[in-house]
Order: structure tokens, then C-alpha cells, then sequence
């Protein structure tokens, strides 16, 4: 199927799934703006619920299913629900309009360049993307994959992969996935937005705090490929916004609980937040009961079977990164690199750090210290809790796995965690402006500087990023100058056309995505991906690809043609010597204590057709045999993740997996 129709058969399935949820969500009670934000999650739990059953009888990559299973919904929901569209309305003041349409154009342009330099994270490209592409490849959405060896990745909260996978299926393009944190990103904003001024809050000083969260440097790298972070943070917007409009509109605790769900199901990092703030600081009237247990099976089920499996897999239900007395032990990677901030704050703050984590996270860590300043000048109740529950998120963080500076610096991960550390900021941020909403007008000029100040500073930080991460200031310029033009000559046109240039952009972008990507200089696998799609040979071939000690997805193909693999530890030198396909092998171990990959010894004596310092890649099509069903490995198998866990339990050499380079 060509990337027009591929795409066509997306918008068909989305359209007719938010056409579903827009007439829950009004039929639950959200009016406006508030229906997005309650339409999202109820679309999303829909999307993920199709593909876990589906997934079942192998059958989640099944694009004419996914599409017909969410025109069923559209029709049932359309028989069932009145229809919502004279409820319907945006009050929005002229003002009100030119802001969103400046952010709305912004993010067209900078979608509009991601899809155009993909250049995706090593945790995209090796595993968040991978997991997807192996549940559209083989069926089995939910199945446990393992993707590196490095760590059992397969393990974690796929909460958001699901979703991923759900794209990839249904438009066929990696250029589809990469439209995910953007609408991630957008969504945020909105419930951001939505939630704080249902709270009372200013438009200004809401908008300033989204922009202050959001415009992090850390943040803002994330925005390239299908990051877990941008959905957990949307899907946590979501959830408190939904809960404050609910004490008047009991209806809408369901989305709310569906959110929390979706959120609890992507990232652990919203745990302490969701807990605090929906239990505690909202305290919403309950709905009717049959509505309330239908949203909280669906949240159990979304957010809490990774860890259900976990628990009956290895005995915690928080495995790898927490291990009980009577389960699994954590990997013995974990053990070397788990260092907390808590536990190395001098070391961590030592030297150049501080300008480090300033390059990290702009100046948002003033917002920890004035989310209590401002909750000690006002002291409002709800003002004190929710800096209450900042400060014990921000504690939660500092003893959180990884976020402490590692004695090693090539296992050094302590800069890129304090992205964990963004819903704690949210929530400082979210303090800050109810203190304005509560506080007088010396509080309110205060606070408005102090977000003000923290937005400019953190996104010039950001800019500085420059390419691969982000793009130049002339092209977000643009991007808002048309976005406030149409709003203000088309309003009512304005949404159609956005959407049209991200068809354009996405249909345009679908060939030759993995040949853009290899242009990020930042990655190492760059020069031999890039070598691979400039051989016709390649290009041309559907042919496995089998990896060690990693997968790289955009390898599948433009079209995931390809099937992707890695090759298990135990695997016997003949069976790899037999494969039929291409084999692509990392050849450096990133540390000492990282066992190397068993089957580049398998290959020795074997002309590989690229080589380099970190990666060789051999064409086994013509000249390996083909071997039975029982020996041919696969990474994306329920084995894999048994051989990984079998090598930490057992504490032998395998345990010391080999590293993502």
C-alpha cells in the first residue's frame, strides 16, 4: 500500500475514533476545550485496549482490523450518544485566538521539521521504536520483546509503545510515529491550559506555565521520535485537569481515572504525583457507579499490567529497576550504574555539573524554590498541598534510579534522567500559578516574572541545542506568525488547514526515512545506516534484518517491510552462520565490565560487506542456508526475555550484558 493511501486509512481510523470519544466525552459532561481534553484519553484507551486483544490471536498489526474496529466504535458510539455538535463551542476572545493560533503554528512548523530530519534518540531508535515495529511485524501486541541486550527493556511500561504500534499499524510510516510526541507535546498544553483556568487561573500566567515546563532543553530534544516522556506528561495534564472540572461535573472523574491510567501505564515518574494530587488535593464527587467501575477496570488494565506481569514474572512488580527478597534480582547492569542524586550530591554537583544540569534544564529548578515561596506568601490550602506534593515528587526524584552522577562517565546517565524530574516541575509549576490566581497583585507581578523569566531563559537554552534536536528560531518564527495570520483571517478554516500540511508533510516524509535519519551525527550507528540505504541492494531487498547487540527499528524500512530480530545470547555459532538475511553486529563494548557479543566471534573468517570501528554488517541471503523454524532466533520473542532473566538469576557473565553503543 503506497504512504497516500497508508495515510488516508490513519486519518479514517483516527477521525473515527475521536468522532467516538468526542461524543463520550460530551456525553460525560466536558463542554469546549475541556472535551479534548477528556476525548483523548477515552480515543487512546480505545486505541491500546484494540491492540492488546487483538494481540491476543496475533493480530494487532492488522491494518483493515484496527481501521474496521474503530469505525464499529464510531457507529456504536453514534447510535448510542446524541449528538454533541449543538453543545458545542470554543470561547475563545480574539486575544485568546491569535495565542493558540501562534502555538499551533509553532508546532506545525516544528513537526513539520522533525519529519523532515528525523533524527531520532538512541532509546527511539533502539527500543521504543523497535518494540512497536515487532508487535506490527508479528501480531502479538503486549508480548514481552527484548530489544537490546543491555537492558530487559521489554520489561518496562509499554504503555505508550502500545499506542505507537497502534499508529505504525494503521499508516504504515515511520513518519506517523514521529508525529507522536508533538501531539503529545500539544496535548499537554491544552489540558495544561484547560485544567488552570477551570482553576481560576489567568490565561497568561497558564500559558506561561506550560511554556516554562515545556521549553526545558531536555524537553525539547524529546520532541523528535516516540519519547515515553511527552505521553506521560500529557496524559497526567489530562488527568488533573479532568479532576478539577469533575467537582462540578462528577461525569468526567471517569476520563480522569482513564488518564491516570494511561499515565501510571507509560512512565513510573507520575506515580507520586497522580497519587498525591488526585487523591488529595482534587477530592472530586463520585459518578455513577457503573460509570466508575468500567474507567477503573479500564485504567487497571492499561496502566497496571506491565506491572502485574512484572510481579508474576520476576516477583516485583517494579522489575528491573527494584527487585523483592523472594524474586529476580535486578540485572547486574542496573547494579553498577544505579546511583542516586541523593546518595552522590557532592559528586553530582562537583566541578562544571551545575552549568551541566543548567544546559539540561534552564533555569526550571527555580521554580522548586519559588513554587514554596509563593505557597508561604499566599497559604491557601490548595496552594500548600500542591507544593506540598511537588516537594515530595522532586524528593521522589533524587532518590529515583540513575539520576546520581556515576563514577564511570561512559555509564553516566545522571543529565539525561532529569527529564524524570519534569512532572515534578509541572506540579511546582501548577503551585505557582494558583498562588496567582489566590495571591494579591504584588504576588501575581512576581510570579508572572519568575515564569516569564524561566520560559525565555530555558528556550534560549534549547535553541542552542540547534540541529539535530531542535530547529532554528527563523522557522519557529514563521511557524507562529502563520498560525496567528490564520487565525485571525480564517479562524474557522484555520484547524482544516493545519491538518492538511501535516498530511502534506507526513505522506511527503514517509520514503527515505531511515536515509534522513543516518544524517544525525550525534548517533553512532549513523555512518552504517546510512551506508545501508544508499545500496540499492538494500533498499530493495525484504530480507530479515538480525542485530546484536541491539536492533535499530528504521532498518524494518519505509513500509516495516523487514522483519527485525536480535540474535539471542545462547545462540550456536552454526545457527547464526545459517541465517538467511542481513546481519548487522556492534563490535565495541562501551565499558570493561560489558560482556562482548558472542556472535561477532561466530563471523570471524567471514568478509563482512561494511565494517567500521563500531559495526559490521554481512548480506547472508545467497550464501547462508535455509535452516529450520526452531533455529532461527528472535530478540522479539517471549525467549529472549527468559534468556535475559535466566543470565541474572543465574549471576553467570551473561548477566553483564553487552551496551548500546
Amino acid at each position: 500500500m503506497t504512504a497516500a493511501l497508508s495515510f488516508l486509512a490513519l486519518l479514517v481510523a483516527v477521525g473515527a475514533l475521536a468522532d467516538a470519544a468526542w461524543r463520550s466525552a460530551a456525553a460525560l459532561g466536558a463542554d469546549g476545550g475541556l472535551r479534548v481534553v477528556a476525548a483523548a484519553p477515552l480515543a487512546a484507551a480505545a486505541a491500546a485496549a484494540t491492540v492488546l486483544v487483538l494481540g491476543r490471536v496475533g493480530l494487532s498489526g492488522s491494518q483493515p482490523l484496527l481501521v474496521a474496529t474503530a469505525l464499529a466504535l464510531m457507529v456504536l458510539a453514534r447510535v448510542r450518544l446524541p449528538d454533541p455538535r449543538a453543545a458545542f463551542g470554543l470561547p475563545f476572545t480574539r486575544r485568546e485566538r491569535l495565542a493558540l493560533g501562534a502555538a499551533a503554528g509553532l508546532a506545525v512548523a516544528w513537526t513539520t521539521w522533525v519529519v523532515r530530519y528525523p533524527g531520532l534518540g538512541l532509546d527511539a531508535l533502539t527500543y521504543h521504536l523497535s518494540t512497536s515495529v515487532a508487535w506490527v511485524q508479528q501480531g502479538d501486541a503486549g508480548a514481552v520483546r527484548q530489544a537490546t541486550y543491555v537492558f530487559p527493556v521489554g520489561n518496562y511500561p509499554l504503555l505508550d509503545e502500545l499506542l505507537v504500534s497502534w499508529l505504525l499499524a494503521v499508516g504504515r510510516s515511520f513518519a506517523v510515529a514521529n508525529l507522536w510526541a508533538p501531539a503529545m507535546t500539544v496535548l499537554t498544553v491544552v489540558a495544561g491550559v484547560t485544567g488552570l483556568r477551570r482553576a481560576g487561573v489567568g490565561l497568561l500566567p497558564a500559558a506561561l506555565g506550560c511554556a516554562a515546563v515545556l521549553s526545558t532543553p531536555v524537553w525539547a530534544r524529546l520532541w523528535i521520535g516516540p519519547h515515553t516522556d511527552p505521553g506521560a506528561l500529557a496524559w497526567l495534564a489530562c488527568a488533573a485537569a479532568l479532576a478539577v472540572a469533575a467537582r462540578q461535573r462528577p461525569g468526567l472523574l471517569a476520563p480522569a481515572i482513564i488518564a491516570a491510567g494511561l499515565a501510571i501505564g507509560t512512565k513510573t515518574t507520575t506515580v507520586v504525583v497522580l497519587a498525591a494530587l488526585v487523591v488529595f488535593v482534587v477530592r472530586p464527587p463520585l459518578p455513577r457507579r457503573s460509570v466508575l467501575v468500567v474507567a477503573t477496570g479500564v485504567a487497571a488494565v492499561l496502566g497496571g499490567l506491565w506491572y502485574v506481569r512484572n510481579l508474576i514474572q520476576h516477583g516485583s512488580p517494579l522489575w528491573p529497576f527494584l527487585a523483592t527478597p523472594w524474586g529476580d534480582p535486578v540485572p547486574a547492569i542496573f547494579r553498577v550504574i544505579d546511583e542516586t542524586f541523593a546518595g552522590t550530591l557532592r559528586t553530582s554537583l562537583e566541578g562544571d555539573r551545575p552549568e551541566a544540569y543548567v544546559r539540561a534544564l534552564g533555569l526550571a529548578p527555580i521554580l522548586l524554590i519559588a513554587a514554596p515561596l509563593a505557597a508561604a506568601a499566599v497559604r491557601t490550602r490548595r496552594v500548600l498541598l500542591t507544593a506540598g506534593v511537588a516537594a515530595v515528587a522532586t524528593l521522589a526524584w533524587t532518590r529515583a534510579p540513575f539520576t546520581g552522577r556515576s563514577p564511570n562517565p561512559l555509564v553516566d546517565f545522571s543529565l539525561g534522567t532529569t527529564r524524570y524530574l519534569v512532572p515534578a516541575l509541572a506540579t511546582t509549576t501548577v503551585a505557582l500559578c494558583l498562588a496567582w490566581a489566590d495571591g494579591g497583585p504584588r504576588v501575581r507581578r512576581a510570579i508572572s516574572g519568575v515564569l516569564g523569566t524561566v520560559t525565555v531563559v530555558s528556550l534560549l537554552y534549547a535553541l542552542d541545542l540547534g540541529y539535530p534536536n531542535i530547529p532554528a528560531l527563523r522557522t519557529l518564527v514563521f511557524g507562529a506568525l502563520v498560525g496567528m495570520a490564520a487565525a485571525y483571517f480564517t479562524p474557522r478554516y484555520a484547524p482544516a488547514v493545519g491538518a492538511l500540511m501535516l498530511a502534506v508533510i507526513v505522506v511527503a516524509g514517509s520514503d527515505g526515512f531511515a536515509e534522513r535519519h543516518a544524517r544525525n551525527p550525534d548517533i553512532a550507528s549513523s555512518p552504517f545506516i546510512g551506508w545501508l540505504e544508499a545500496q540499492p541492494a538494500f533498499t530493495a531487498s525484504e530480507a530479515n534484518v538480525y542485530a546484536a547487540p541491539q536492533i535499530f527499528s528504521v532498518l524494518a524500512g519505509d513500509r516495516l517491510q523487514r522483519e527485525l530480530s536480535l540474535i539471542d545470547l545462547d545462540t550456536s555459532c552454526a545457527t547464526i552462520r545459517n541465517l538467511r538475511g542481513w546481519l548487522v553486529l556492534g563490535t565495541v563494548p562501551r565499558t570493561a565490565f560489558l560482556a562482548s557479543v558472542p556472535a561477532i566471534a561466530c563471523m570471524n573468517g567471514i568478509e563482512p560487506v561494511y565494517a567500521d570501528d563500531r559495526y559490521r554488517v554481512y548480506d547472508r541471503r545467497q550464501t547462508a542456508t535455509r535452516s529450520s523454524a526452531a533455529s532461527r532466533p528472535s530478540s522479539t520473542s517471549e525467549k529472549s526475555s527468559a534468556s535475559i532473566a535466566a543470565a541474572a538469576r543465574s549471576g553467570s557473565r551473561r548477566a553483564r550484558l553487552s551496551s548500546v553503543s
